[in-house]
């Protein structure tokens, strides 16, 4: 008579062939394939990127590990791909938690308690700020590092403030400029490279050849309600050309590059009075103050820092309307209107 237990065992012993024999053909097949998962980040962190898309765009873009099947052979090739800018990167509501204009406000205070000075400005082309940062992707944006909606820095305003006196007033030419002690009293001067503003703070009691500035920059923040993030392009048409491999001829293909811009919205500009301007009095004894900026004091007094405060202003002012800020000014990027 057939044991029972016997035939059984063979069932099973047969079944198990099959199962590995089936998972060894799965095996083989993605290896053909070549194809492997990857993820960046864990799944918890997986799991609330639509949070991060419509709450932050920064952590969006800049934390989320985005999910793949690559093919071994490409690479990071195929990553790459996945990593391009996207329109459904910018399909967040920017102004979902910030219609206080909290951060805005905040500035503002700071700024009146500097004796300061605020207008706004009213974006007349797209504006295209930090294109080239670090980024996981080609081309980037500046974002504010904790709430993720795009912002001006200072640096990027006193720069541009400051370039265009240059050219205003001496034709581009930085040595004559470094002359001007109009220039000199707004931004500042240091004979050697400090580490931080700190440092030139004390270099100024130390040493009266070096000060720093008479006005401070602030961040220029959106009013958010008014901001739009839209994507634009870039298309070189002679990519082999540029690579030094050709002529510039029809055949080749154009690759598309796109870049994020805030294609509208206003943003706030303050500028304040640094209370550590007690270099002045080196000016102060000096009969003439030698400088081209129109309107400037020819003799300083303690109404010259509101008055020098006005000036820069206007001339920032002047700058944003005629020379625009950011990245492609040169294509009429970030040129502002005044309200």
């Amino acid at each position: 008579m057939p044991n029972k237990n016997s035939k059984k065992s063979s069932s099973n012993k047969k079944y198990k062939q099959s199962k590995n024999k089936s998972n060894n053909n799965q095996q083989k097949s993605n290896t053909q394939n070549n194809e492997i998962e990857i993820n960046l980040i864990p799944k918890k962190i997986r799991n609330v990127k639509d949070h991060f898309k419509k709450n932050n765009l920064l952590l969006f873009i800049s934390k989320y590990g985005f999910d793949a099947s690559i093919t071994i052979d490409n690479g990071l090739k195929d990553l790459k791909k996945k990593l391009r800018w996207n329109k459904d990167y910018l399909k967040y509501d920017v102004t979902n938690q910030f219609l206080d204009n909290s951060y805005v406000k905040r500035i503002e205070e700071l700024s009146s308690s500097l004796n300061g000075t605020k207008f706004i400005g009213k974006l007349k082309t797209p504006l295209s700020i930090g294109l080239g940062t670090i980024s996981v992707m080609d081309t980037s944006i500046t974002l504010h590092y904790i709430n993720g909606f795009p912002y001006i820095p200072s640096f990027s305003i006193k720069g541009l403030t400051r370039s265009y006196m240059v050219e205003k007033y001496y034709d581009g030419d930085e040595k004559k400029a470094m002359d001007d002690d109009g220039i000199k009293i707004i931004f500042g001067i240091s004979s050697n490279q400090k580490e931080n503003e700190y440092m030139e703070q004390i270099a100024s009691i130390n040493n009266p050849t070096e000060h720093v500035g008479l006005i401070i920059f602030f961040d220029a923040f959106p009013i958010i309600e008014t901001i739009k993030i839209d994507l634009d392009i870039m298309n070189p048409h002679y990519p082999d050309y540029y690579k030094g491999n050709s002529y510039p001829t029809d055949n080749q293909n154009p690759q598309p590059i796109f870049f994020p811009v805030i294609k509208e919205g206003e943003f706030e500009f303050n500028l304040g009075i640094n209370p550590y301007h007690g270099f002045l009095k080196k000016y102060q004894t000096k009969d003439h103050i030698n400088t081209k900026i129109n309107n400037f004091p020819t003799k300083l007094d303690n109404n010259s820092p509101k008055a020098i405060l006005n000036i820069t202003s206007e001339l920032l002012k002047e700058a944003l309307i005629e020379e625009g800020i950011g990245a492609k000014t040169s294509l009429s990027y970030g040129m502002f209107t005044i309200k």
